[in-house]
Order: C-alpha cells, then structure tokens, then sequence
C-alpha cells in the first residue's frame, strides 16, 4: 500500500508565488496534455503521481506538476518552474509558480542533473505495474526497498536504479519513466501497463 500524503518534505524557502513567464506556457501545456492522456488511459490514482519538463533555456531549470493536486486536475496555469535546486541541502534556492511543486522535486531534480539526455519525468502510481512479478517479467527493473516519497533516499535509489534504463519502479511507490519529451515518457508506462495486463 502506498504511503499516505503528507506534504513536501524539502525547505521551499526559495519559492515565490507568481504566475509562469508566459515564454514558459507552451511546456506548460504540454504538461497538461500528457495529464489528459494518463487520465484517458486510466492511470490517474487520487492525488499521486507528477510529471516534469526540462527547460530548454536553463538546463538545470524544470516545470513540474504542483504537489496535492491529481493529475487530473493539473492545468498548465498550475504548473511550478523549479529554477534551482539545492539537492544536498534539500533546498527549492528558486522557482515560482501558483502553487509550491512536487513533493518528488528533489528525485526530479537530481536525474535531470544527474541524466543530461533526460529532458521529461513522469512518476504514476500503477497497481498492475506495482505488482513486483509482473514488473520482474517485464524486465522493469525494481528499487531495492519502500523509502519514503520525496526524500533524498528515495531520489537516490530511483536514480540507482534507472541506470541506463528508461523505466523503473520504486518499490511500493509507482512507476518512474524518462524521455526525451513528456508525451514519450507517460507513453512508455502506458506500454507497460498494458504489457503488465496481458501477463
């Protein structure tokens, strides 16, 4: 059973809350159209679940699904730009939007400054996929042990555990994959998923 929501788990000291430059609402919008298609493939699980996009112009930058929202609900107005972030500390050092950002931003923060060729995220919550033996059968490779969500422990074995792959699972806690673009990598769980239901 997943771990209940209890809010972010890193020091957004350096958050202020504003609209997104409007150079930025056309990756917001893509966002919210992947949001529409992991609903419409019936992967959207109450509050859980975020995607993300790097920012073209700051690579270390990214735009990422606000926290306590479901992806159902997500609009590109909604989404947070993450400017900077302080991965040892556990520190938001800049980023704006209306709502604070993820409480997975530290795991996204650190693959993309970790992953240079990663440019989306997309971490959902799939009971068939979070089934250990199917994901074994698929090949999906699986986190050692539950962490809980949004620590830096749970970042690190994500990111562990990605290597040179482009999808995973953390144990007890969904599924993470990465693509070049936000659509590929919520298309590459949804292939997965459907994989997982032929098992």
């Amino acid at each position: 059973m997943a771990e209940q929501y209890s809010g972010i788990r890193f020091d957004a000291a350096g958050f202020s809350k504003a609209a997104l430059p409007s150079a930025l609402m056309p990756l917001a919008r893509e966002i919210e159209d992947a949001c529409i298609v992991v609903k419409e493939a019936g992967l959207v699980y109450g509050i859980a679940g975020n995607l993300s996009v790097r920012c073209e112009k700051e690579r270390q930058a990214f735009l990422i699904t606000p926290t306590g929202t479901g992806l159902a609900n997500v609009k590109a107005r909604d989404v947070a730009l993450v400017q900077e972030f302080d991965f040892e500390a556990n520190v938001l050092r800049r980023g704006l939007g209306r709502r604070l950002p993820s409480s997975e931003t530290p795991m996204h923060s650190l693959i993309y400054s970790r992953m240079p060729d990663v440019g989306a995220i997309a971490h959902l919550h799939a009971d068939s996929i979070l089934d250990e033996k199917k994901a074994a059968k698929l090949g999906i490779a699986i986190t050692e042990r539950a962490l809980p969500y949004g620590t830096k422990e749970s970042a690190l074995a994500a990111l562990d555990a990605l290597g040179k792959r482009d999808v995973i699972v953390m144990r007890g806690h969904g599924v993470v994959a990465v693509g070049s673009k936000i659509g590929e990598a919520v298309a590459k769980i949804i292939n997965k998923y459907a994989e997982s239901l032929r098992i």
